[in-house]
Protein backbone atom coordinates (compact mmCIF):
# COMPACT_ATOMS: atom_id res chain seq x y z
CA UNK A 1 0.00 0.00 0.00
CA UNK A 2 1.54 3.47 -0.94
CA UNK A 3 0.85 5.33 2.07
CA UNK A 4 3.09 7.86 1.20
CA UNK A 5 0.63 9.13 -0.94
CA UNK A 6 -1.69 10.62 1.73
CA UNK A 7 0.96 13.07 2.85
CA UNK A 8 1.86 14.31 -0.74
CA UNK A 9 -2.06 14.43 -1.55
CA UNK A 10 -1.86 16.66 1.83
CA UNK A 11 0.91 18.78 0.75
CA UNK A 12 -0.68 19.37 -3.04
CA UNK A 13 -4.55 20.31 -0.78
CA UNK A 14 -2.49 22.99 1.27
CA UNK A 15 -0.44 24.41 -1.69
CA UNK A 16 -3.57 24.37 -3.50
CA UNK A 17 -4.86 26.55 -0.34
CA UNK A 18 -1.93 28.83 -0.57
CA UNK A 19 -0.95 27.58 3.02
CA UNK A 20 2.04 27.38 4.00
CA UNK A 21 3.40 24.66 6.69
CA UNK A 22 3.53 26.73 9.72
CA UNK A 23 -0.35 27.95 8.47
CA UNK A 24 -1.85 24.13 8.55
CA UNK A 25 0.15 23.87 11.99
CA UNK A 26 -1.58 26.64 13.80
CA UNK A 27 -4.86 26.06 12.25
CA UNK A 28 -4.31 22.19 13.21
CA UNK A 29 -2.26 22.75 17.14
CA UNK A 30 0.40 20.70 15.35
CA UNK A 31 4.03 21.08 14.62
CA UNK A 32 5.27 22.41 12.02
CA UNK A 33 7.89 19.47 12.17
CA UNK A 34 5.17 17.20 12.47
CA UNK A 35 2.91 18.83 9.20
CA UNK A 36 6.45 18.59 7.01
CA UNK A 37 7.05 14.68 8.43
CA UNK A 38 3.50 13.55 7.27
CA UNK A 39 4.12 15.36 3.66
CA UNK A 40 7.57 13.32 3.51
CA UNK A 41 5.63 10.32 4.39
CA UNK A 42 7.67 9.51 7.63
CA UNK A 43 5.03 9.73 9.49
CA UNK A 44 1.14 8.37 9.30
CA UNK A 45 -1.20 10.75 10.86
CA UNK A 46 -3.64 9.40 13.72
CA UNK A 47 -7.67 9.18 12.72
CA UNK A 48 -8.14 12.37 14.93
CA UNK A 49 -5.33 14.27 12.90
CA UNK A 50 -5.86 13.00 9.88
CA UNK A 51 -9.84 14.54 9.72
CA UNK A 52 -8.25 17.71 11.49
CA UNK A 53 -6.45 18.16 8.90
CA UNK A 54 -9.19 17.90 6.08
CA UNK A 55 -11.18 19.64 7.97
CA UNK A 56 -8.70 22.39 8.03
CA UNK A 57 -8.02 22.10 4.41
CA UNK A 58 -11.04 21.89 3.16
CA UNK A 59 -11.23 19.21 1.60
CA UNK A 60 -12.88 15.52 1.82
CA UNK A 61 -10.89 12.56 3.15
CA UNK A 62 -11.53 10.77 -0.26
CA UNK A 63 -9.68 13.44 -2.41
CA UNK A 64 -6.42 12.76 -0.13
CA UNK A 65 -6.67 8.91 0.12
CA UNK A 66 -7.94 8.78 -3.85
CA UNK A 67 -4.41 7.20 -4.24
CA UNK A 68 -4.66 4.32 -1.92
CA UNK A 69 -8.73 3.91 -1.51
CA UNK A 70 -10.03 1.04 -4.32
CA UNK A 71 -13.24 2.85 -3.81
CA UNK A 72 -15.09 6.05 -3.13
CA UNK A 73 -17.71 7.79 -2.10
CA UNK A 74 -20.39 8.00 -4.96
Amino acid sequence: MKLDTIGKNIRKFREIKTLRQEDLAEKTDLTTNYIGMIERGEKIPSLETFINIVNSLGVSADMVLSDVLDNGYT
